[in-house]
This record gives C-alpha cells, sequence and structure tokens, in this order.
C-alpha cells in the first residue's frame, strides 16, 4: 500500500495532510480554503487543486484519498448529501469519485478512495492518540454538536444507550433539539439575548477571558446545559471517557464546572483536545490504513 492524502473537509476550510502506511503523517498538515458556498465545477475543481499541491510535494506512490465530511453524507458511495445548511449545497447527490474520474481519468482510474464521518474520525483519533479504552463517547461542538460512541477504539451505532446512529444533536431538549442549544450558533443566541446584538463564540470567549461578569454567565449557563443534556446518554452508556473537541471546546474553563461535576459524578475522565482536525485527520488515516506510527 503506497501514501494516502487524508482531508478533513469543513465547510469554511479543509486541511490536509500525507501519510505513509509505513510511517504516519509525511508533514505538517496544511489548511486550504473551503469554498463551499460556490458552484460545482468550482468547488470539484478546489478539491483537485488541494490534490494536486500534496502530489506536487509528496506525489511519489499516492495512490489512495481519504475524505471525512460532516453528514448528511452517503459515505459508502462518496455522495454528499447536505442540502440547506450553507456548505456543499452544489455537490448534493454528487459521487466525487466519479466527478474526479470525469475530470482527470489517468490520475484518478485507479485511486482508491475512502470517506469516514469527521466525528467518527475524531473520536478514532482520540482513541489511538490517548489510547483511550473500554468506552469512549467522543463529542466536537462547533457549528452543531457531533458525536460518536466507540469501544475500544471501534465506532458503534447502537446498544447500551447509544442514541440511533449514534448522533445525539436530535435528541429532544427544552423547546427543540440539543443541536440548537450546545453548539456555536446556540451559544451566539445566548450572548445576543443577553446583549441585544450578534456576537460569536470567539468575542464571546474573548470577553469572558477579561473577566467580563455578563459573558462568565453566559458561559455558565451553556455549560449547565451541556452537562444536563448529556448526562442521560453518558449513564447510559456508562461511559469510562470523554474526548471533547472542536472550537467551542477551547472555552471549557469557563463553561466546564457542571460538566466535570457530570464526569465525576459516573466515574468518567475527560480529555480535552485542541486540534481537533489533527485527530480527524489521523482517526481517519487509521480506519482506512491501521495503526498510526
Amino acid at each position: 500500500m503506497g501514501r494516502v492524502i487524508v482531508l478533513d473537509v469543513g465547510g469554511t476550510g479543509i486541511k490536509g495532510g500525507v501519510f505513509d502506511c509505513g510511517g504516519g503523517l509525511l508533514s505538517e498538515p496544511v489548511d486550504f480554503p473551503a469554498k463551499s458556498l460556490l458552484g460545482k465545477e468550482l468547488v470539484i475543481g478546489n478539491f483537485l487543486s488541494i490534490i494536486d499541491f500534496f502530489f506536487t510535494h509528496h506525489g511519489e506512490n499516492i495512490d489512495s484519498v481519504v475524505m471525512a465530511f460532516p453528514g448528511p453524507f452517503d459515505y459508502d458511495e462518496g455522495i454528499p448529501l447536505m442540502k440547506g445548511i450553507g456548505k456543499y449545497d452544489s455537490i448534493y447527490g454528487l459521487s466525487i469519485p466519479t466527478e474526479f474520474r470525469k475530470i482527470d481519468p489517468v490520475r484518478f482510474g485507479n485511486m482508491r478512495f475512502s470517506f469516514i464521518n469527521d466525528v467518527s474520525a475524531f473520536g478514532i483519533g482520540m482513541c489511538s492518540r490517548y489510547c483511550l479504552k473500554g468506552r469512549c463517547a467522543a463529542f466536537a461542538i462547533g457549528t452543531g454538536l457531533g458525536s460518536v460512541f466507540l469501544k475500544d477504539g471501534r465506532v458503534q451505532v447502537e446498544g447500551d444507550g447509544i442514541p440511533e446512529n449514534g448522533w445525539v444533536y436530535p435528541l429532544e431538549f427544552e423547546d427543540g433539539i440539543l443541536d440548537d442549544y450546545i453548539s456555536a450558533r446556540g451559544l451566539s443566541a445566548m450572548a445576543e439575548e443577553a446583549y441585544g446584538f450578534p456576537m460569536t463564540g470567539l468575542e464571546l470567549h474573548v470577553r469572558a477571558e477579561a473577566g467580563e461578569p455578563e459573558a462568565l454567565r453566559i458561559f455558565a449557563s451553556f455549560g449547565e446545559r451541556f452537562a444536563r443534556g448529556l448526562s442521560d446518554v453518558l449513564s447510559s452508556f456508562r461511559s469510562d471517557s470523554v474526548a471533547l473537541g472542536g472550537n467551542i471546546s477551547k472555552s471549557y474553563r469557563f463553561f466546564g464546572n457542571h460538566f466535570d461535576k457530570l464526569l465525576s459524578d459516573i466515574g468518567c475522565s475527560l480529555v480535552l483536545e485542541k486540534d481537533t482536525s489533527r485527530r480527524i485527520l489521523e482517526g481517519a488515516f487509521l480506519d482506512f490504513c491501521g495503526d498510526i506510527k
């Protein structure tokens, strides 16, 4: 088996790297713009230009492309099913391998492709990197609330208190679903209600870092919801560990008190990850190719 290009495909950015199945990641991951709001030709063209970058720098013996995508997505066939959520609408229902082969049949004719959910890849990467054994629940708090449940590093989608498909985001909570509250937009909505104008999670983080009482109060309230929303799931799953990533998790010190207490009550450890995307790359590679060196 040769070298593998691995891409973490987000709505605003794409991070990628090349792995060698005998030696792991060949160099530091590289960031690219996603261009996810553009038309089909430009979105596909952007993917191809990113892949071409890695061929230029690590072209020897590349024979596979692995892409970690958020859902909804047909991971078996490589078909995005995102529509009306502000990213990749233009390639809805298209087979990515087929589109690549139409444009460059020589390069992609015999190329192997693999697709994986980005949060599943994150969970696999976390279990591998931090040797998380037993039952692990992994969450990424970003645009929405992503989740995956694992046993000894293997993704589980049913049983032992696991919600359908391993997804917590659609679970009923307060006046909606968890995704409405435990997410970047949920935090921003709380900030707008308090301040009277829109604010990003990063802007609120800066205010909390400066000790602004209202910002600290908002984070505390967000943390109470986070703990309350996941309490039944984690207790039913009997989690040994929780892995937490995503941009909002970088503010954990402002909202984590209630969640720390929940984890203590159920005898569960926490691993916080600053570099979520790198763990996604590692997990996607591991799922495809085997142990990371």
